[in-house]
């Protein structure tokens, strides 16, 4: 018998990712929130709140999310914003997590509540449903970014909560396979219980000694640009990064894909 069989619960959630070639930017974060596809049951639920300081609550949009005993409350839009089309270093750096009120970005994050009564334990894991590919209508004219790799690194986890946390990945998940399932955390039965959050990256604010990865966008002349949504600064997080290979052509469109997130009770 495998006992390394994981009973995966109904709680799916898929999420929209973008990046611009030679575009503007506006409305750059947040706007993945209102074009996403979200394919899960919604019900009352705690709001964000932040990664960094988890016994604050924070007035971001809650799109993403599922319900239940075991349940994600929320998943950071990813979008990549603008990019220059170039011929070499082909590395593009996702938008930080902005927020509406004075909270200063963060690293994008996913928020778990686990308030099952067995105390069983349970796996996260994130898999790309298709590779990313230009936005056109017309769907003989779309091309796909061949061989582009979304990497998402430095995870860990925060909570208030006194139990045992999460084990999170350390080392980095570089989705090089389209559909298929890349372990993010787990916990083993009676272990990260309550709420949870877990990050790629941090800001440099942190009190947990995780190293900064925030920083902010700036044009040709160093001048810092500034979110159209929400006023506030546009900030890149260097643990959340796209790579094109330099063979891949490149055109000066918008291209998207779809993240599956998988939260899974295990025996």
């Amino acid at each position: 018998m495998n006992h390394n069989i994981k009973r995966v619960l109904p709680y799916t959630l898929c999420v929209l990712l973008m990046i611009v070639f030679d575009g503007h930017i506006v409305n750059a974060q947040g706007e993945l929130g209102h074009n996403g596809s979200v394919k899960v049951e919604v019900s009352d639920k705690p709001p964000p709140v932040d990664p960094e300081n988890p016994d604050k609550p924070t007035d971001t949009d809650t799109d993403y999310s599922t319900s239940g005993d075991l349940r994600i409350d929320f998943v950071s839009p990813l979008n990549f914003g603008a990019n220059k089309i170039t011929k070499t270093n082909r590395k593009y750096a996702a938008l930080a997590q902005q927020f509406d009120g004075k909270l200063d970005a963060r690293a994008n994050y996913i928020q778990i509540t686990n308030q099952q009564e067995s105390k069983s334990g349970w796996s996260l894991q994130v898999k790309q449903n298709r590779q990313f590919t230009s936005v056109t209508k017309d769907k003989y004219l779309k091309e796909e970014l061949k061989g582009a790799i979304l990497s998402l690194d430095k995870g860990w986890a925060n909570s208030i909560s006194e139990s045992r946390p999460p084990t999170v990945t350390r080392e980095t998940i570089a989705i090089n396979e389209m559909e298929m399932a890349y372990e993010v955390a787990s916990a083993k039965p009676n272990e990260a219980r309550g709420t949870w959050l877990i990050s790629f990256g941090a800001s440099d604010k942190n009190t947990k000694n995780q190293s900064p990865t925030l920083s902010p966008v700036v044009d040709e002349n160093n001048n810092q640009l500034i979110d159209a949504k929400t006023k506030k600064p546009l900030i890149r997080n260097s643990a959340v990064t796209l790579t094109v290979p330099d063979s891949t052509n490149i055109q000066p469109v918008s291209y998207e894909t779809e993240l599956t997130w998988v939260l899974g009770r295990l025996p």
